[in-house]
């Protein structure tokens, strides 16, 4: 499960909550203050992923920030 916000006054509890309550056994990274381009520990998840492996999202926009990415 990979949770995002921009900035750190916002909170993604509400997204990390319900996923997991769907997928109780998903290792849940959290990334805070996102907000511009740099996204260090998306950047990791990407990289550890392997075949058959699932990425999770609570919304597509939460992943990232234009179609493009």
């Amino acid at each position: 499960i990979y949770s995002r916000v921009s900035t750190g006054y916002q909170d993604n509890a509400n997204q990390t909550v319900r996923l997991q309550e769907m997928y109780p056994n998903a290792i849940v990274i959290e990334e805070i203050g996102s907000g511009g381009k740099q996204r260090p520990e998306l950047e990791k998840l990407l990289q550890r992923l392997e075949t058959g492996d699932e990425l999770i999202v609570f919304a597509l926009y939460r992943l990232g920030r234009r179609a493009s990415e």
